[in-house]
């Protein structure tokens, strides 16, 4: 070891020249002189940053490491080093405090990493990795060592790998990324403990995946190494190949590994051909690839909603309380809202396309004044066991969009989404409201999808598409609307400019006059191709206008056709004349003879079965390409 003395005078305004290292000025500055020598080590490597001549690892040039010291004068104790050369063994320069007798390293250099004894704490695998064909990227492969008496570092690798390939027949590969199915730890924040020249590895902030990935275009066919921290996947784990298209295809493995439950080891994936590759599709990894991903027409991305987050937790403590954008693994247990919060931009979607992640209901939730985006996505709900909770109780005078896109709530125990309660009289204006591809199960004798009456406020649209919303078993219902929007007393309540139901199915619920009731359509009104098998009190209208003026507020445009329902009572589903003057198309509602309902009919058990569409009049029966009510 080389050493040249010099002292650093923290208040001087120059430094002394120095021929061979660079200067490391401390973190926080000292009151008294600190000593600083230049130091050259010699670092013989396991296995480095990059694969040459098979498994053989080399340094290379430049490369960064923090040396720890244990000095008694320096206030910190973490000091940048750089390898000289590209070789299996190669001298590492820089400074270090005149006092420190011993060394630890951790390489590649990480500046807030700190070290207590033989334990490195705040290291680093970063999930996402830059893909180098046969090899892996530098800064990739954290290592640890501590200087012998020779002053000789040999670093051991913390970290293992698992060699994928990209099949010869696909030129279109952005990304690969790798999950456990047991939402296994696999990179993120760790502390690494030197343990006698056998360190251990405890996870600190995990992450659950881990990407090698290309910038722009597409990777070549070969093989590529994806670093992981020592990890057993219980389950297997499932390869997911991201296009340049934002499409993808998967390969899932089912059977425990146990190849990499230890640091330095390299697991070689079978190759595989593009047929051995399914359809895939998880929202996360298209996001993280940098693609649009749209729900009923919100699009949203990493530049128009930056920094979201994997949500993969199984310790049943997931509170998704504050803003932001969250992929939820199926896998994670008891996520929830948080508690009562309000949101100006939120969004959380179930980061897997073929299942819906569960969630827990358990509090209200709100909408701040001014916010853009309220959004719940691939998700499944059930309520918390205490509390009769709506999702959303707001009462702020204005909001962007509100998206509900392929969500299940189960045995919802009031109102659905309540503007009026705890607030009545403060004045709102929401820019939409759209409920697609949902199923809501209502457990309460009086319940609405949208509740507020008691002032004059606007939506610009609200908009249900394919949903099924059903009185829950042993329920009945007294009154229901799907937007409960009119008080008759003070003659207020909502005015939508946009109003449409299409392709719906309620079943179980109670028309007692209205479905809807506000105080003005004022743009295009569509009631098409619903089903309905409920019971009347009375002759009901899908909408109502009310006057709350001199002037009646009709629907510009639209149409209500294609509409069937099935009830044992007298009354029947009208479409009201009044309403009707500026539609294009106004069919009278069809009457059916039977229940159209599957005999194992179960919303709530995601049961839903073939309609059986049998109007009283045969001459009624749809169209050969109209789809009646929502489907499943």
């Amino acid at each position: 070891m080389i050493m040249k003395t010099r002292n650093i005078l923290y208040l001087s305004l120059a430094f002394l020249a120095m021929s061979c290292a660079k200067e490391i000025t401390p973190e926080t500055e000292v009151s008294a002189d600190v000593k600083y020598v230049d130091v050259e080590f010699t670092a013989g490597i396991e296995t480095k940053t990059t694969l040459a001549d098979g498994n053989k690892v080399i340094w290379t040039a430049g490369d960064k490491v923090s040396v720890f010291d244990n000095s008694a004068t320096a206030e910190t104790h973490n000091n940048e080093f750089a390898a000289a050369a590209s070789e299996a063994t190669s001298v590492i320069y820089g400074s270090v405090p005149a006092d420190a007798t011993e060394f630890y390293a951790l390489y590649p250099y990480r500046q807030v990493a700190t070290i207590e004894g033989a334990v490195i704490s705040n290291c680093y695998l970063n999930p996402i990795q830059a893909a180098k064909a046969g090899s892996f990227n530098n800064n990739q492969a954290p290592m640890i060592g501590k200087a012998d008496a020779q002053n000789n570092f040999t670093f051991k690798n913390l970290v293992s790998h698992i060699k994928v390939n990209v099949p010869e027949d696909m030129t279109d590969v952005k990304s690969i990324t790798l999950m456990g199915n047991n939402n296994e730890a696999i990179t993120g924040v760790f502390s690494a403990d030197w343990n006698g020249g056998e360190p251990v590895v405890t996870i600190t902030s995990p992450e659950t995946y881990a990407t090698v990935r290309v910038n722009n275009g597409a990777m070549a066919p070969g093989d590529y190494y994806i670093t992981v921290l020592p990890v057993e996947f219980k389950d297997g784990f499932t390869v997911i190949y991201g296009k340049t298209d934002g499409t993808q295809v998967a390969k899932k493995t089912s059977n425990a590994i146990t190849a990499v439950n230890k640091r330095n080891q390299i697991l070689p994936m079978k190759p595989l051909a593009s047929t051995d590759l399914t359809e895939h599709m998880n929202y996360w990894v298209k996001y993280n690839d940098g693609f649009d991903i749209t729900f009923s027409g919100c699009t949203l991305n990493k530049t128009s909603h930056s920094g979201a987050k994997l949500v993969n937790d199984t310790k049943g403590n997931v509170k998704l309380g504050s803003d932001g954008v969250y992929f939820v693994m199926p896998q994670t247990t008891g996520a929830c809202f948080g508690g009562h919060k309000a949101y100006s931009n939120y969004v959380v979607i179930g980061a897997d396309a073929s299942v819906r992640t569960p969630m827990i209901v358990d509090g209200h939730q709100g909408l701040k004044d001014a916010g853009t985006l309220f959004m719940l996505a691939n998700l499944s709900f059930t309520y918390a066991t205490t509390g009769t909770y709506s999702v959303l109780r707001a009462h702020n005078p204005s909001f962007g969009d509100i998206v509900l896109n392929n969500c299940s709530f189960a045995k919802i125990p009031k109102t659905f989404f309540d503007f009026e309660n705890g607030a009545p009289d403060v004045e709102f204006a929401l820019n939409s409201v759209t409920i697609e591809d949902c199923e809501l199960g209502f457990n309460a004798a009086a319940a609405y999808v949208f509740s507020k009456r008691n002032v004059n406020s606007t939506v610009g649209k609200f908009e249900m598409t394919n949903n099924i919303i059903y009185a829950c078993d042993g329920i009945k219902m007294t009154d229901f609307k799907i937007i409960n929007g009119y008080n008759s007393g003070s003659k207020t309540g909502p005015t939508v400019k946009d109003y449409k139901i299409l392709r719906n199915t309620f079943h179980g619920t109670v028309g007692n006059g209205t479905l809807s009731a506000v105080s003005g359509i004022t743009g295009e009104s569509v009631t098409n191709n619903n089903l309905l098998v409920i019971e009347f009190s009375k002759a009901t209208e899908f909408f109502s206008i009310y006057q709350p003026g001199d002037v009646l507020v009709i629907p510009a445009s639209g149409e209500s056709i294609n509409n069937y329902y099935y009830t044992s009572t007298t009354y029947k589903l009208n479409v009201p004349s009044k309403y009707t003057t500026n539609l294009k198309r106004a069919g009278s509602p069809v009457p059916l003879a039977s229940s159209p309902l599957a005999a194992t009919w179960d919303p709530a058990n995601g049961v839903f079965g073939d309609y059986t569409i049998t109007p009283v009049d045969e001459s009624k029966i749809p169209g050969e390409n109209v789809i009646i009510g929502a489907r499943r």
